[in-house]
Parts: C-alpha cells; sequence; structure tokens
C-alpha cells in the first residue's frame, strides 16, 4: 500500500471519529435533556399531587363505571382509610354507602344533560353536609369516560344557617308572643307578619290574615280609610312616626289603636315597614266615659244649684202667696154680689191658685215638697194617668202601651207619679205636633248590676221598674238634650208652656230613688226612660188606685 493510500485511510478515521464523536456529544445532550426533561415531569407530578393533595375540599376522579381512579389526602383523612383501600371502589359505594348511584348524584346529571358541568347539589354525605360538582373527562372520540367530583364541606356554612334560622325563630316566637300589636308589610304593601296581640285583638287570625290581599280591607272596611291606610304602608315618603286608628274587628266591634312605626330605627329584612301597637279603646272610652261623667256633674250640680235657688224663692213667694190670697178671699167675701169690683177680686184670686201651682212645681223640682210617700202599684198608677192622658191627646196621635198585670210597687206619692206620666206624654204630644204620630210606652221590670254605666251609675244594683216613652217625632239637638231638665228652659212658643214640666218630672223622680235619661236624634225620635225602685210588700196598700 502506497504512502498516499495510507494517508488517504487515515484521514478518513479522523473525520469518521469525529463525527462519531459529535454524534455522540449530541447523544449525550440528549440524555441530559431527556433526563432534565423527566425530572421536571417528576417534580410536577410532585407538585400537583402536593397540589392535589393541600386541596381542602375532597376531590375523586372516577371512570365511566364510577370506580375511583384517583383521590386526594382529604378524601382519605375523610373516610379514614389508605390509597389502596380506595383505588378501584364504586364511588357511591364508598362515599354515599349506597348500592347504586343515587338521584342527586352529579355524574348522574352530567350524563343526563350531555356531557354538561353540575354544579351547586346539597347532599348529606360522610356524615356531613357537602355541595357536590362535578367536571366531565372525555375519551379521544369525545365520549365521556368519567370525570372529577369536587366535595365542599359546607357543615359550617350549615351550622350558620342552623343558627340564624333558630335566632329568627326565638325572635319570631318573641315578637308573637309580646303582649302589644305587631304587624309588618313587604314593599308591596302585603301583610307579613301578625303576632297574636294582634290576633287576640281584632279576632283575625295569622293564618287568616298573612297573604291575604284583602287584610286590610277586613280591618278597614270604609274605603277611604283604606285607601289612605294603603298609601301610607306603600308610600316610604309618607311613613308615619305615631298614629291612631280605628279598626273593626272580626266580630264587628270597633278597637282604637295606636301604631308606633319603628322601621327606620330597627330595620328588618323582607320587612319594608312594621309597627307596634297599643288597644288603647278602654282608655279612650274611660277618657270618654271620664268626660261624661265630669259633664253629668256640672249638669247635677247646676240642677242642684237652680233647684235650691228655686226652692228658696218659692218658699218666700209662697208665703207671700198666702198672706195675698187670705186678704182676696177676705175681700171677696167682704165685696156685695153686684159690685164692680169682685170680678176683679176673683180673678186676682184665680191668678194667685195658679201662681201657687207653679210654686208647688217649683218644690217637686227642687226635691223640697213634702209629700207623703208609700208603696204605689206603679202598673195601676199607669193605667189610670193614661186614661186622663189619651182623654187629651189629638186622635191623629197613635198610642200603644204595654202594662203587665202583675203586681210590682215603688215607694212615692200617686199624685206625684201620675203628674210624671202626664208630663212625659205632653211633652211627646208637642214632639209630635209638626213630625211623626206614633208614641209607645211600656213597663218592665229589669236588673242593674253593678257593672251597668253610663247614666245608671248613680243608681244602687238591684231591681227597677223601667217606664219607657217613645215617639218619633222630630227628635232633639245634642244642645237642647242637655238642658231639657233645667227649670224655665222651653223649645216651645211664648205662652204655650212654662219650661217646668220635664223639670218637675226630673224633681219627682230623683225624690223617689230613681233616674231619668233620655235619647234622641234628629229625625229619629226620642226615647226616655225613668228608673223605680221596687220594693217588695205583703199585700197591696190601700193608697194604690184600682185597676179598671
Amino acid at each position: 500500500m502506497s504512502g498516499h493510500s495510507k494517508s488517504l485511510d487515515v484521514r478518513q478515521w479522523q473525520q469518521t471519529i469525529a463525527e462519531l464523536s459529535r454524534e455522540n456529544q449530541r447523544l449525550r445532550q440528549e440524555v441530559a435533556d431527556l433526563q432534565e426533561t423527566q425530572e421536571n415531569i417528576l417534580n410536577a407530578k410532585l407538585e400537583w399531587e402536593r397540589t392535589f393533595d393541600a386541596v381542602p375540599d375532597l376531590i375523586a376522579i372516577i371512570d365511566r363505571d364510577y370506580r375511583i381512579r384517583r383521590v386526594n389526602r382529604a378524601v382519605t383523612q375523610r373516610l379514614n382509610l389508605e390509597f389502596r383501600d380506595i383505588l378501584g371502589q364504586p364511588c357511591y359505594q364508598l362515599i354515599c354507602d349506597l348500592d347504586a348511584p343515587p338521584s342527586y348524584c352529579p355524574y348522574v346529571t352530567c350524563l343526563a344533560s350531555g356531557g354538561k358541568q353540575v354544579k351547586g347539589i346539597e347532599a348529606e354525605i360522610m356524615e356531613g353536609d357537602f355541595l357536590l360538582s362535578f367536571a366531565p373527562t372525555f375519551d379521544q372520540e369525545g365520549q365521556i369516560n368519567g370525570g372529577v367530583h369536587i366535595f365542599h364541606d359546607i357543615g359550617e356554612r350549615k351550622e350558620h344557617e342552623r343558627n340564624i334560622r333558630e335566632t329568627r325563630e326565638r325572635f319570631r316566637k318573641i315578637i308573637s308572643s309580646m303582649p302589644v300589636m305587631l304587624h309588618a308589610h313587604d314593599q308591596q304593601g302585603n301583610l307579613v307578619f301578625w303576632n297574636q296581640e294582634c290576633e287576640r285583638v281584632t279576632g283575625y287570625s295569622a293564618k287568616e290574615m298573612v297573604g291575604n290581599p284583602e287584610a286590610m280591607k277586613l280591618l278597614y272596611p270604609d274605603p277611604n280609610q283604606n285607601r289612605d291606610i294603603n298609601n301610607l304602608l306603600k308610600n316610604i315618603k309618607r311613613k308615619f312616626r305615631i298614629m291612631e286608628v280605628e279598626l273593626t274587628g272580626k266580630d264587628g266591634a270597633k278597637k282604637v289603636v295606636s301604631w308606633s312605626n319603628i322601621s327606620e330605627q330597627f330595620p328588618i329584612q323582607d320587612w319594608f315597614s312594621w309597627a307596634v301597637g297599643l288597644d288603647v279603646t278602654e282608655q279612650k272610652q274611660a277618657e270618654e266615659e271620664a268626660k261624661r261623667l265630669e259633664k253629668r256633674l256640672q249638669i247635677s250640680q247646676k240642677m242642684e244649684s237652680l233647684g235650691t235657688l228655686a226652692s228658696g224663692i218659692a218658699h218666700d213667694f209662697n208665703n207671700y202667696l198666702s198672706v195675698i190670697m187670705g186678704c182676696l178671699q177676705l175681700a171677696i167675701n167682704g165685696t156685695p154680689p153686684d159690685h164692680g169690683c169682685l170680678a176683679y177680686l176673683k180673678l186676682s184670686l184665680k191668678a194667685s191658685n195658679n201662681a201657687k201651682d207653679l210654686t208647688r212645681q217649683i218644690l217637686s223640682f227642687g226635691r223640697q215638697s213634702h209629700a207623703d210617700k208609700s208603696p204605689v202599684h206603679l202598673g195601676a198608677i199607669m193605667k189610670e194617668a193614661l186614661k186622663l192622658l189619651r182623654a187629651s191627646l189629638p186622635t191623629s196621635i197613635n198610642i200603644s202601651t204595654h202594662i203587665p198585670d202583675e203586681p210590682g210597687f215603688v215607694l212615692g206619692n200617686p199624685s206625684q207619679i201620675q203628674q210624671v206620666i202626664i208630663n212625659l206624654g205632653a211633652n211627646a204630644v208637642h214632639a209630635l205636633k209638626d213630625h211623626g204620630d206614633c208614641l209607645s210606652i211600656s213597663l218592665s221590670r229589669v236588673e242593674i248590676g253593678e257593672d251597668d254605666h253610663g247614666d245608671l251609675m248613680d243608681l244602687p244594683p238591684g231591681p227597677y221598674h223601667l217606664i219607657t216613652f217613645t215617639d218619633n217625632g222630630e227628635g232633639m239637638r245634642p244642645e237642647v238634650m242637655e238642658r231639657i231638665f233645667e227649670p224655665f228652659f222651653t223649645t216651645k212658643k211664648v205662652g204655650e208652656g212654662t219650661g217646668m214640666g220635664l223639670a218637675v218630672v226630673h224633681g219627682i223622680v230623683k225624690s223617689c230613688g230613681g233616674e231619668i235619661s233620655v235619647s234622641s236624634e234628629l229625625g229619629q225620635g226620642t226615647t226616655f226612660r225613668i228608673y223605680f225602685p221596687l220594693i217588695q210588700v205583703r199585700s197591696r196598700d190601700s193608697s194604690a188606685p184600682a185597676e179598671t
């Protein structure tokens, strides 16, 4: 072999060695890169596993047959099992302790929805409360081959919710049993709460009122009042602070309630407007009764003062009349029958007798007359007086009477009691002069108890005779009723009356231990009620007129 050939072979070998060296270097780099990649993959895997296990939510990866392929550490800790004891187990057996997937299983829902993610399913599993979510996984052909279960522990949230519900329920029970009324409305004005005191005062139960669109109409049947109340509830700019209203209970009784709106001071979720109320019906009635009693006392004091004044004047006037009448009688006896002054003397004596009768009436009003009192059969006296009354009434007036025959006695003077009947009848005739044509007169027995109020408060409890005079005349105005028993007060024209008729009736009734009251409305007529104490006697008194 020539030197040239040997030199050529050496160069070839050198080139080959260089190529092999470069290839070896490349392979070493690839191996190094591969080792780095493997190390990165391993680190990434470890990082993923650490992250996967660090997630506090329970995570389980399942295959298409519900078998668990992978779980994080939260699952093993919750189930208190090792990984090897969990892998391959059906999730519904291990987690739900069931033989088949439950209806709430999110994987079932995912399959039914065509592979959509499922979120927000709550379930009680693994001795706790969890919020379930599921994300499907797909194979190369796009078919669901399992997915990822996420179980978020909501036990603490559920406990908070339970505490809130229990607190609200306790709050509801407290305000429901409060001794004050409390109701609440939403923004549309619908009633959303009605406590027990509201039920007691109105008679309407919460079942009848809450959610009932006609609730306010039941309480406020008057259309104008109902409209005002609804506008007040719906318009926040017109919210009231304190308001007194009259509402109607289930039994039709009127109740006065003082409402205080405290919605702004104490806002409550879902309650747009709420108020507490007090039933002040009895308080209002007591105030009205106090005013009525005060007025009654003023009238009584006025009547007593007038009676005292009138009686004092009548006594003195009666003394003067006695002297005048005595002198007139002597003058008449000493005057010849044909003397021109005799007629004037007799006329003066007649006028003096009329003045004496008026004096007697004034003394009766002042309760200072000394008429003898004895047991009187009231029914017989009334029948006797009605005979006289009928004879003086116009034929256009119809009288209906109801006077029982059974004996009943009062302590009084027969003539005075007759005068009561006749005076009341005459008063009714005047009331029927231009309006009405019916007069009803009745006698009955009533029992007055300790709880009876109104015009009967001055009467002690016990049995009473009740005389009722009712006409359908023109009635009286309130200001007239206040003065009808005053002496010399009259609504009649000049010359038609002295104004002493009802004053005398008042005095006689009071002297017998009784009471008289009147009720009247313009255009509705008038009713007088006279109460005489009933007395018990062993036999009929001779002073009672015989019944015919």
